[in-house]
Order: C-alpha cells, then sequence, then structure tokens
C-alpha cells in the first residue's frame, strides 16, 4: 500500500510538472497570492474535477517562479490546504461531498512534509498542518460512531491522527503541544488531563510539556474562587453551572442571571464573558456561568445546545429555594452564540431534554443579548449541520418573536458581517416592544473586545435596562 501511495505522488507530480508547461497562460500567470484561502473559496462553484485542473495549474504557474526551496515548500502547503478548504467549504455552503477516496486531495496532502522540523518555521506549513489536522479528526470522528461518544472528543481524535501520521517526534511535539493550548484556551480544561498526561509520557520536548501544563492548571485555579454545581449529565460527561454570589446580594430571593459564552457552537467555556458578568455582579445579581455542549467537547449540534441551555434555566428556577435565588427573577445573557441560545430560550418552544422536567419553565425572565445570530436558519452551516433534523423556522428567533416577550436588552454592531445587524433589528420589530436596541455605530461583531469606549456604552445600557426592569435600584445620577 505505501509502495502503492508513492507511486501516485510521483505521478500526481508528474502531472503538475506537465502542467508548467501544457497550462493556458492565463493560468501560468496567476500570482502566488492565488493560492491563498479566500482564492480556494472562490472555486467552490467547481466540481472538484475543474477544481482540480484550475487549483493545479495555479501551483504549477507558482512553481516557475519559486526557486528556493522553502518558497516551494510554502507554496506545496497553501496548495495542499486548499484542497481541504475547498473541500469543507464546499460541504458547508452546498452540501456536496468530496469523495472520501479522492486522489487529487490525497496526492495534495501526500505532498507535504509533514515530517520536516524545518518547515515548522514556515506560516503557511504551520496553516496548512492546523487545517490538516481538523480535517482528518473531522473524517474520523465522522466513519465511527463510537468516536463521538463522550467528552473532548475532537482533542482525541487531533491526537490519533497526529500519533497516526507523524513519526518525527519534534514535528509531532510541536503540533499536539499546540492543539492542547488551543484547545485548553479555547475550551477550558474539563476532560483534558488524560490527553495531557499522555503527552506528557511521549514527548521529548519538555518546554511544550510544561506550558500545556501550566495552561491547564490555570484554568483549573480559575474553578476554585467560586460554587461549581452539575446541572446535567450527558452520557459519562457532566455538565455545571460556575456560579459567583457578589458580596451584598440578598441571602434570600437574590435576582439572577445565566451567562451563555460564544464560540460558534464550535468551542468556547463558560469562563468566556467579555466584561458582562463582572459588571452584572456590580449590580448586585447572582452570576451563573453555563458549561453547554459544543463540537469540540461533545461533536454535538446546535439542538443539543438548546437542549442545555432550556435545562440551565429550569435547573436555576427549581433550585432557587435553596440557592438564594428568586424564581421569578431569573435572566439569560449571552455574547454571540451564546446570545443566539438566550434568545431562543426566549421564544423557542420544544427540544427539549428527555430528563428534564417540563413542568419547570424553560422561559427566562428578562434577557440581555449581545451580537447575536437571530436568525441562525441562514446561516450555511447551521442548516448544514441540522439538515433533516430540525424545522429550521422553529429555531428562529425572528420567526418565533411576538408581543408579550419578556423583557429583552438587544446591544449590536451595525457593522456586525458576522450576524448580521438587520436581523437583530427584525427580532427587535417582531418582540413587538418587548425588546429595546442599543445599535452601536460603525462596531463589528466583537466590539467587546476590540473597543472600549463601545463596550463602556454596552455596559452602561445593560445597567440602565436592569434598572428599568426593577431589578436593580437606579444608579445615583
Amino acid at each position: 500500500m505505501r509502495t502503492l501511495a508513492v507511486a501516485t505522488v510521483r505521478l500526481w507530480f508528474a502531472g503538475i510538472l506537465a502542467l508548467i508547461f501544457l497550462a493556458p497562460p492565463a493560468l501560468s500567470a496567476q500570482p502566488v497570492d492565488r493560492l491563498d484561502r479566500s482564492a480556494a473559496m472562490s472555486l467552490i462553484p467547481l466540481a472538484p474535477a475543474e477544481f482540480e485542473y484550475e487549483w493545479n495549474a495555479r501551483l504549477a504557474a507558482a512553481l516557475q517562479v519559486a526557486t528556493e526551496p522553502f518558497e516551494r515548500a510554502a507554496l506545496r502547503a497553501r496548495w495542499a490546504q486548499g484542497y481541504l478548504d475547498y473541500e469543507y467549504f464546499r460541504w458547508r455552503d452546498g452540501g456536496h461531498l468530496a469523495s472520501i477516496d479522492w486522489q487529487a486531495r490525497t496526492a495534495a496532502i501526500d505532498a507535504v512534509d509533514r515530517n520536516d522540523p524545518a518547515l515548522l518555521a514556515l506560516p503557511p506549513h504551520r496553516a496548512f498542518l492546523n487545517a490538516w489536522v481538523r480535517a482528518e479528526a473531522r473524517r474520523l470522528l465522522r466513519s465511527d460512531p463510537a468516536r463521538r461518544v463522550g467528552n473532548v472528543v475532537w482533542l482525541n481524535a487531533a491526537f490519533e491522527v497526529v500519533e497516526r501520521n507523524v513519526s518525527n517526534p519534534t514535528v509531532r511535539d510541536a503540533v499536539l503541544g499546540q492543539e492542547l493550548l488551543t484547545f485548553i484556551d479555547e475550551n477550558g480544561a474539563k476532560g483534558v488531563q488524560p490527553l495531557l498526561e499522555r503527552f506528557d509520557r511521549i514527548a521529548a520536548d519538555r518546554d511544550a510539556v510544561a506550558a500545556a501544563w501550566q495552561a491547564y492548571q490555570t484554568q483549573l485555579d480559575a474553578e476554585h474562587d467560586h460554587l461549581v454545581e452539575i446541572y446535567k449529565v450527558v452520557g459519562p460527561a457532566s455538565l455545571a453551572v460556575h456560579i459567583f454570589r457578589p458580596e451584598g446580594a440578598p441571602a434570600r430571593r437574590a435576582p439572577a442571571v445565566l451567562w451563555f459564552h460564544g464560540g460558534s457552537g464550535d468551542t468556547g467555556a463558560w469562563s468566556h464573558c467579555p466584561a458582562f458578568c463582572r459588571r452584572f455582579r456590580e449590580l448586585g445579581l447572582v452570576v451563573l456561568q453555563v458549561e453547554y455542549r459544543t463540537y469540540q467537547r461533545f461533536d454535538s449540534t446546535p439542538l443539543d445546545a438548546l437542549a442545555d441551555a432550556r435545562s440551565a434555566v429550569r435547573w436555576a428556577r427549581a433550585n432557587a429555594p435553596r440557592l438564594g435565588l428568586d424564581p421569578q427573577r431569573i435572566a439569560v445573557a449571552g455574547f454571540s452564540t451564546g446570545a443566539t441560545l438566550a434568545a431562543q430560550t426566549l421564544t423557542v418552544d420544544g427540544f427539549d431534554d428527555p430528563d428534564d422536567d417540563l413542568a419547570v419553565p424553560a422561559r427566562p425572565d428578562a434577557a440581555v443579548l449581545i451580537s447575536g445570530c437571530y436568525e441562525p436558519e441562514a446561516d450555511a452551516y447551521y442548516r448544514r449541520v441540522l439538515d433533516g433534523q430540525a424545522d429550521l423556522a422553529r429555531l428562529s428567533p425572528v420567526v418565533l418573536a411576538g408581543p408579550g416577550l419578556p423583557p429583552s436588552l438587544v446591544i449590536h454592531g451595525r457593522a456586525d458581517r458576522t450576524c448580521e445587524f438587520e436581523a437583530a433589528e427584525r427580532f427587535v420589530t417582531a418582540a413587538a416592544g418587548s425588546a429595546h436596541m442599543i445599535a452601536l455605530a460603525e462596531q463589528p461583531h466583537f466590539f467587546v473586545f476590540s473597543a472600549p469606549p463601545a463596550r463602556r456604552e454596552a455596559l452602561d445600557a445593560t445597567t440602565a435596562f436592569l434598572a428599568e426592569a426593577g431589578w436593580i435600584d437606579r444608579p445615583a445620577p
């Protein structure tokens, strides 16, 4: 099999060399930057055979003028990543699955030396390795349902891909070390320890091991200064709420807010709360930061996340007397995907966990929504993941909103290109007086991180909203 694979790659490169001389002038004149991600995505409408011809011709043209070995290696990495990007985005945007044995894809990947430590210095090569690990982990999870059960399923798959395909210890340690750091940063530390211990056993790069342990410990330390309670068990894994009770909050019947983090449903951790959780605590609200299922941890879908959000609201309401919360003042809040989930708890009926007590209301009493997507059915990935699983209109806050919703504050940047500002406007209009909009001029999706003045405006609007709703005392003028 290995001999056949080598022969296939050699034949493939013979074809590439032929293209150098046979490609039409219009193709061979393509600039080098036409091998980047945007270039590959522009070719998504092409059928695989057409993409293959065009993309290979662009590499051939670029190799004509590239003389340095590292420059040529960077071109091959960009070219191979183009196949991965084309495969993924063609599925996401159009539902077209490439053949599992697409030889052009295999040959492109095998043309990149994944065992040369010197190539780690090239950003295009590192970008290719990252895309390759994601693509192969995704294929591995799709091929075996047993791998999609438990916690940190994506990281488990990534480890298997790297250990199976990368033999050079320097490259293996660099890739696995970065995967661990990225996963912990984006998803938290829960469930990571077995893989971290495995990395500790096999890695020669002790600095990489130490960095991974330090990132893990930092995340663990963040859990020691507050109450953590399990609100739900999913298979072998548990989901927790992290409860922060501010000084001065009433011992009984304190208002509370459940925070749902962002991350596109792919990543995210309970601790990801840009400034708003701190403001809620300063105002005297008990803050419950919620863990919910995401793709990288659980290979989950948006329906799983919605079921978790509804479970969390029910749990908070059912446990309010024990926790000293007011069961009639349970709010939700979130950023990006978290805001979408929060808006769905306001508007969606059904999609409950079968173990939930349906007698406990899952609709919150108020909401603060930052940079949410209120027409998730318009998103290609959302449609693709849920294809055939649900009527998407039943998940759309814009479609479902109407008079009589709990009071809501919608904070959105007018320049948001991730979640459309116009959809936020449609949601507020549909809510017919129940929702109030704060439109931030010229602000993008991630204004909470990038624009301190806009963030302050959003935080002050949140304070005013809660005072107007009677949840807090009005601040002194």
